[in-house]
């Protein structure tokens, strides 16, 4: 049987606390995705009109550097999801592992993936 607690813990109005309050993540995400929007779009005109090899030699770096910030994207996302997801104890039944890796599952796709920030950031500018 699972516990009362758990069983709270667990709720639907739980989840849908807990995915707002992980969902802004967004918020303190934009800055690096206005970043790496920068980036892309620096890139487009900067090197537009530019040598191609130029652009060959550039585009690694430009490239290592946008990777670098959505994997910045992606760890604010991730660290916001995990404070707000709820943990286990070894005394866990297996129903009640089952409830909380069912809400965890629910939180992850209830907030905002990183591909849709940065589809809503790039349409706030």
């Amino acid at each position: 049987m699972i516990s009362a607690t758990l069983i709270e813990a667990t709720s639907h109005t739980a989840l849908e606390a807990a995915a707002e309050k992980a969902g802004n993540w967004l918020v303190t995400a934009k800055p690096v995705i206005r970043g790496m929007i920068a980036l892309f779009d620096m890139d487009a005109n900067e090197l537009s009109g530019c040598d191609p090899r130029t652009f060959d030699a550039a585009w690694p770096h430009i490239e290592k550097a946008a990777n670098r910030l959505h994997q910045q994207i992606e760890d604010i996302r991730e660290e916001a999801i995990c404070d707000h997801s709820v943990s286990g104890t070894s005394e866990m039944t297996e129903a009640e592992w089952d409830a909380v890796e069912e809400f965890n599952d629910a939180l992850r796709r209830d907030v905002v993936s990183v591909a849709m920030a940065i589809r809503i950031v790039r349409s706030e500018a």
